[in-house]
């Protein structure tokens, strides 16, 4: 069976002394990655981490996150990715969910585990890998059924699922699965043993496709600091950066802090996921810096799904068309799935699907309808086969029997000069049962910002489609993947409206 640490391995053979991941002033070569791993997996097996294992990866965003989830592959264990950046009930929580048996994790997180997942006293050490250490978890998992379903799967991650309108779900991906989708990334754009691609994203769920693309053709990582704009020109102009991946607000600082298009000179393909460009940062981006930006999208389930590299303005703001090895459909909203629809609920199959949820234990004839997931996300299609993704069935604002969706009004609002970041969410409302509510971050201070924004906003929606209220908050809450969390202000305004209505019924009552 195909296994992910052989592409570290033919990497190694092939090419050993060119540089694989990169991070500051730390360069590992095949030979350094390969040779680290083993060591890695060495003292897992020692400490008895066996196949099977649930093996918990938290590490901050580094090398050695990549070096941990191989590691623990190589040891033919279970690599469960969770956020160091988590605080310690959400790392407990998803501990609970997958019955951890151990972590391998940085040293400095060791109080943490302790106080939040319950991990024994006593940990082992890496040889030559200060950083890392190895716990058991204190009830580690004794269900040989689900054990022997992880083995026979051929299981390498669980992962969870980003969480933005509801509580995570743990995904059961196989070797197979993420290396036929690393093989995808390896056209869109082309990767060859040249290229060198800054990864500017999170490193939390598992080891990215592009990461293991990069490693099948020889190519260079790079993990920059997407905070720390400054140092990033230095790093493309010294490793030759040709592809960089980033989240969208990391293209809108570029633009906020007045970069140098030079800066970006060497760079031919930018790339971005996780969240949709919206037009206008895709056309001011083009107008300082003369590329598109790519948009992906793709779902931990089954990513990668769609792909825009069209160079046509027209096309700006889709999400492109289907990769190779991906059939999708749209089902309306309020029918069945046709062929000819154009708009609707997105399904897709294919290649590199999840093989289970877990926790309890979901097959794919449980959740796959006929063959095809759905995805959640709705999504439009034009006369020329390239789709748009208009928003997420859970995040449809049901006003007074109209559908509104929450990406448009985000949309407009963003595109205001005051705005830096917003989220619109749906709250009760006792004649149309919901409406939008909006909050806003600034980019600076400025008086009567509620007034003007719910002005801007409400002259380009129809009546249905306009705001109700709007607030200006220090922050948007965001998942650790960078999505908003758009069920918690859900959840909050659902709240204040039951709290507020009891609150009527009181003083009725006096």
């Amino acid at each position: 069976m195909s296994h992910l640490f052989d592409v570290i391995e033919r990497a190694a053979g092939q090419w050993p002394n060119r540089p694989a991941v990169v991070q500051n002033e730390r360069i590992f070569t095949y030979r350094d990655l390969r040779n680290t791993i083993e060591a890695i997996a060495t003292a897992l097996a020692a400490d008895n981490i066996k196949p099977g294992d649930k093996v918990g990866v938290v590490f901050p965003r580094s090398i050695e996150y990549v070096l941990a989830c191989f590691a623990v592959l190589k040891a033919g264990a279970i690599a469960v990715p969770i956020s160091a950046a988590h605080k310690a009930p959400e790392i407990a929580a998803a501990a609970a969910m997958v019955n951890i048996d151990a972590f391998c994790c940085h040293q400095s997180l060791l109080a943490t585990l302790s106080n939040s997942a319950g991990t024994a006293p006593d940990f082992c050490r890496v040889p030559g890998c200060p950083e890392f250490a190895i716990v058991r978890a204190a009830n580690a998992s004794t269900n040989a059924d689900l054990r022997e379903r992880l083995l026979t799967a051929h299981t390498a991650y669980i992962c969870f699922s980003s969480g933005t309108t509801s509580t995570s779900k743990g995904i059961v991906l196989s070797h197979e699965a993420l290396l036929e989708r690393a093989d995808r990334r390896t056209d869109a754009p082309k990767i060859t043993q040249e290229s060198c691609i800054l990864w500017l994203r999170a490193l939390d769920r598992f080891v990215p496709n592009q990461f293991i693309a990069a490693f099948m053709a020889g190519a260079k990582v790079i993990i920059g600091n997407s905070l720390n704009v400054r140092s990033l020109p230095e790093l493309i102009r010294h490793y030759r950066v040709d592809q960089v991946w980033a989240v969208p607000s990391f293209y809108r600082a570029l633009l906020q802090d007045s970069v140098p298009a030079s800066d970006y000179a060497l760079v031919s393909h930018f790339l971005s996921s996780g969240a949709p460009v919206s037009l206008n940062l895709g056309q001011a981006f083009y107008d300082k810096f003369g590329h598109e930006i790519m948009q992906n999208y793709g779902s931990a389930e089954c990513s990668p799904i769609f792909i825009n590299s069209a160079t046509d303005p027209a096309k700006r703001g889709s999400v492109g068309i289907p990769v190779d090895g991906r059939e999708v459909r749209l089902r309306p909203l309020d029918a069945t799935v046709s062929e000819s629809a154009s708009e609707g609920e997105l399904l897709v199959r294919g290649m590199g699907m999840l093989t289970a949820y877990y926790n309890p234990w979901r097959s794919p004839g449980e959740f796959l309808e006929d063959g095809w997931l759905p995805t959640g996300d709705i999504a439009r299609r034009d006369e020329d086969g390239f789709y748009w993704i208009v928003g997420r069935i859970k995040e449809v604002i049901n006003v007074g029997g109209t559908k509104v969706f929450a990406s448009e009004i985000e949309d407009i609002l963003s595109k205001h000069p005051l705005v830096e970041d917003c989220i619109v969410f749906p709250a009760r409302d006792p004649r149309f049962g919901e409406v939008p509510h909006a909050k806003v971050k600034l980019r600076s201070a400025a008086a009567a910002a509620e007034t003007a924004l719910m002005g801007y906003a409400n002259q380009h929606l129809s009546v249905f489609k306009s705001l109700r209220r709007l607030e200006i908050v220090d922050q948007i809450e965001k998942t650790v993947t960078g999505k908003p969390k758009r069920w918690l202000y859900r959840t909050i305004a659902i709240l204040a409206s039951v709290a507020q209505s009891l609150f009527m019924e009181t003083l009725q009552f006096f």
